[in-house]
């Protein structure tokens, strides 16, 4: 599974990458939407599961309508 930070306009939504190589996503402004990945891994296993679930759901993003941001916008540290 590979999750993407994107942005579409001025809105911003996580995605994830389905077996067929699109992806499937939501916008921070859609009720399901389950949180930024940085959220996810804080809060551990069983978020990240349940964001995959919702993902794997959601609508189909185009990824050319949309600029790319990095998963995680700011690091603590980079090894």
């Amino acid at each position: 599974m590979r999750f993407v930070a994107y942005r579409s306009g001025e809105i911003e939504g996580l995605a994830m990458q389905d077996a067929g190589g699109g992806l499937r996503g939501l916008s921070v402004s859609d009720s399901e939407f389950p949180g930024n990945l940085a959220g996810l891994i804080k809060a551990g296993a069983a978020a990240m599961k349940s964001a995959t679930k919702v993902l794997s759901a959601a609508p189909a993003i185009d990824a050319e309508s949309v600029n790319f941001l990095p998963p995680l916008p700011a690091p603590g540290k980079i090894l």
